[in-house]
């Protein structure tokens, strides 16, 4: 049987044994990369985060869904000072300080899910905010999840408003 090398009148640099050995082992290497557009684990081990233990897996989602939709106005590292932020009147959210402006417990206190959720979906007219309300459920609760991860005050205090308190108005807190 001919090969096709000695068809078009080449010769084999390697023999047909030792390609086929090359192929597999090359098709092996592949299939260890991690799928196309996969990253890196970020988070190995749960965060209690707002009084919540938010499982890794969870945490990893939203930091995907943040980099796809939120870090372009509040910065990979949550500061709300990307390029894109200088362009907006009131600046984006400095995720780092814990400051909200939509809470429905007490001035100072932390958003509740609700809370935050209500700021996703809606946005904030007037401001630079938009309206996600187009994201599926597990990316909302995954990403609102992550955006606690960026400062240590979650880790600390939890939400003083009820689980299911009604999204709150403006000017509770600061």
């Amino acid at each position: 049987m001919r090969t096709l090398a000695s068809f078009l009148g080449l010769t084999p640099l390697v023999s047909p044994r030792l390609a086929c050995f090359g192929l597999v082992a090359a098709l092996a290497a592949l299939a260890a990369l991690p799928a196309c557009g996969d990253s890196p684990r970020r988070f190995t081990e749960p965060l209690m985060l707002g009084g919540q233990e938010v499982p890794p897996e969870v945490l990893d989602r939203g930091a995907r869904v943040y980099g796809l939709y939120c870090v372009s106005c509040h910065g990979a590292d949550g500061s709300g000072r990307p390029a894109a932020s200088r362009t907006l009147e009131s600046p984006p959210r400095d995720f780092r300080e814990a400051a909200f402006r939509y809470v429905s417990g007490p001035e100072g206190s932390l958003p509740t899910d609700t809370d935050l959720e209500a700021t996703i979906r809606r946005g904030r007219p007037g401001t630079g905010m938009p309206a996600w309300d187009g994201l599926p459920p597990e990316d909302l609760h995954a990403v609102i999840q992550f955006i606690k991860t960026f400062s240590p005050r979650w880790t600390a205090d939890a939400p003083k408003g009820p689980p299911e308190a009604a999204p709150a108005q403006e000017g509770k807190a600061s």
